[in-house]
């Protein structure tokens, strides 16, 4: 999200202001849907008093009035006489109803009403008489002949069978009930609340029901921007936090909850029933009151998700602050008395502990075995972190072991010993990466020394042989300087194929050769080259046996570089084997893999191991009077797997044996 957008102060307050607009607008939308679910038969009504809540509202009206006539043996009226009735009337109760009323008990002929006497009403037909006029919404009932009266256009009130008002005239069927709704301002409550609204939902129809998604939505598009907003600051970086942001939760939520609970006190103060002035103050009053509350418990949720944001909700609180500086000094302890402790007197320890807390959790009864049975899932739920603090230590160091030197143990994760170990084996996994990082950068400048040298090595080197073959064509009549041309031919010939071979061994150790594979037929490979050397292996009286198929045995190689490593076999062998013994050369084949081997017996006490024997320069003949650079073998090595095959070499007291293998060749 944009910085610029996160910080606007502007656009926070916006946001705090309409966030309580739109909640308004949500509650009273989705009471108004309810309303108008439920109230879904009297909405299709032309008018508030067609309506079963209108019905409803006028029979608790006639309820009311029957209630007061008996209570306490009519202590709440008093008596006045005119004509042949009594006539008893309630003065305390003129402002509680929004209906007048006429009862008259036809045995008795008493009259209850809450119509005040004056000149103008001192007879019952004056009574009956305001009650039943066409400017008023009236009803009557005769309780001789049962009779309804009314100017009320609705079901059921015309009706009273079937309706809880039934019971209330069976009761008293001596009565006849006289009432009509009060026209007078002061006197309206329920029935007037009820119209106004009937008139509101009548007028909107669907549209809060709209408003409700619109004004959800909205609220959690507020919501989530200011979870994204809160705690960004113009020119901080990070989650800004004032000092009573960084106080305890539990402080925090003590303030918010005396603020609350002062301001909601408030609400106690009775509201008014007629003064204009005063509902308007209680209204203001009332507001002000609202919004000190919002105001707070903004606040408090805004603190609530900087603690959250910057992972110090637990951290910060008193109870943790308390259960962590416990657990650290019990900690401090178990170190003094337990640190020198091997593992697996801590791991008996524990075991011991666990079983002693068990049973004494389980001697506390029923509460205590719940204890014990929380406890033990504890003990699981640590056990599991150590078996996947384990696993984790395992994968990490098997990656290392595979050879991904470069993975790290995620120490953070781990704990006590374990975070130990994890340490120990990132360092160890460092040393590994850093000696064959050092490995590596000093091969590679052996290998860049090497060759730069034998190439500025070789250009005078090649001046020197040409002067010398010039010289080997004069004729020179002296025989000692015949005799030194000789010898710098010989030495320089030597040289010029050391130069070679040190660049043939650089650039097969670096890879930087450039094969072309092709089907190599390995039977006559081998006698092919054998028959290079023959003139050097009868010199020496070496008799080839061979051991190999009739048949054509074909690899895929490089035909230049294979019969390279066949030729620096033979060479080693023309130089090192013993004078009249033998030479065994074999091929088998097993599970499509060529096995080539060539054993011979050398003339040289071969007291050297054949990792040194394989290393450049080194030579079987340690006294160095052979011809030979020592890189034969290597090359050969380095030449054999460029190709895709294994080359190694096994001693066996003056058994030299030369072991390669490859693949072959399907014939499919």
């Amino acid at each position: 999200m944009n910085r610029n957008f996160t910080t606007s102060t502007a656009l926070k307050v916006t946001c705090y202001i309409l966030m309580p607009i739109f909640g308004i607008i949500f509650i009273l939308c989705i009471m108004y849907t309810g309303f108008a679910l439920e109230c879904s038969d009297d909405l299709a009504k032309e008018n508030f008093y067609e309506t079963s809540q209108f019905a409803y509202l006028f029979q608790s009206e006639i309820y009311s009035a029957f209630n007061e006539m008996n209570v306490n043996g009519n202590e709440m009226y008093n008596t006045y006489e005119f004509e042949q009735y009594s006539i008893n009337y309630c003065r305390w109760n003129l402002y509680a109803h929004e209906t007048n009323y006429v009862i008259v008990d036809t045995k008795t002929n008493e009259v209850f009403t809450n119509i005040g006497l004056s000149e103008k009403t001192d007879s019952f037909s004056k009574l009956k008489g305001i009650i039943i006029n066409n400017d008023n919404k009236y009803w009557s009932y005769s309780s001789g002949d049962k009779k309804i009266t009314t100017n009320i256009n609705n079901y059921e009130l015309d009706n009273i069978k079937y309706t809880r008002l039934e019971n209330r005239l069976n009761k008293y069927p001596e009565y006849d009930v006289y009432i009509c709704l009060n026209n007078n301002n002061d006197f309206r409550y329920g029935i007037y609340t009820g119209e106004q609204l009937f008139s509101i939902v009548k007028k909107l129809k669907w549209l809060p029901i709209i408003a409700v998604p619109i004004s959800g939505i909205a609220m959690l598009v507020i919501f989530i921007y200011m979870c994204f907003a809160i705690g960004h600051k113009n020119g901080y970086d990070g989650i800004y936090q004032n000092l009573i942001d960084k106080l305890p939760i539990e402080i925090t939520t003590f303030i918010a909850s005396c603020g609350i609970i002062m301001f909601a006190c408030f609400f106690e103060i009775g509201f008014p029933s007629n003064n204009s002035f005063e509902i308007i103050t209680m209204i203001i009053i009332y507001m002000c009151v609202c919004l000190a509350i919002y105001a707070i418990l903004a606040y408090f949720i805004t603190i609530f998700i900087k603690k959250l944001k910057t992972k110090t909700l637990i951290k910060s609180s008193l109870a943790y602050r308390i259960v962590y500086s416990i657990f650290n000094f019990l900690k401090k302890i178990y170190n003094r008395v337990f640190g020198n402790f091997d593992i697996n007197k801590k791991i008996v320890l524990g075991y011991i502990s666990i079983i002693l807390g068990c049973v004494l959790l389980c001697s506390m009864g029923g509460f205590g075995v719940f204890l014990c049975i929380v406890f033990l899932a504890y003990i699981l739920y640590r056990l599991l972190g150590i078996v996947e603090q384990f696993e984790s230590i395992k994968d990490g160091t098997k990656l290392i072991y595979d050879g991904d030197i470069e993975t790290k143990i995620y120490i953070d994760e781990l704990k006590g010993e374990f975070k130990k170990l994890g340490i120990y084996i990132n360092d160890i996994a460092g040393g590994f990466s850093n000696a064959i990082e050092n490995g590596l950068k000093s091969e590679r400048l052996k290998t860049e020394l090497i060759t730069n040298v034998s190439h500025d090595i070789k250009t005078p080197l090649t001046s020197i042989i040409n002067y010398v073959y010039l010289l080997k064509k004069e004729d020179i009549k002296d025989e000692k300087i015949s005799e030194y041309i000789g010898i710098l031919d010989n030495k320089s010939q030597r040289l010029k194929k050391l130069i070679d071979d040190l660049i043939d061994a650089s650039k097969a150790s670096s890879g930087n050769i450039k094969l072309t594979k092709e089907v190599i037929k390995v039977n006559e490979l081998i006698k092919q080259t054998v028959g290079e050397f023959e003139d050097k292996f009868e010199a020496k009286n070496l008799e080839i046996i061979y051991n190999i198929p009739d048949f054509d045995v074909e690899i895929l190689a490089d035909s230049k570089y294979i019969y390279r490593v066949i030729e620096n076999i033979y060479s080693n062998i023309s130089k090192y084997a013993l004078e009249n013994s033998r030479v065994y050369i074999d091929i088998t084949i097993n599970n499509s893999k060529l096995y080539l081997s060539f054993k011979n017996i050398s003339k040289y006490r071969l007291n050297i191991s054949v990792d040194e024997l394989m290393q450049r320069f080194v030579r079987g003949d340690k006294s160095r009077t052979t011809e030979g650079s020592g890189l034969g073998l290597s090359i050969s090595k380095s030449l054999t797997e460029l190709q895709d095959g294994k080359f190694d070499i096994s001693i066996d007291g003056d058994l030299f044996k030369v072991n390669l293998v490859f693949d072959i060749v399907s014939k499919e």
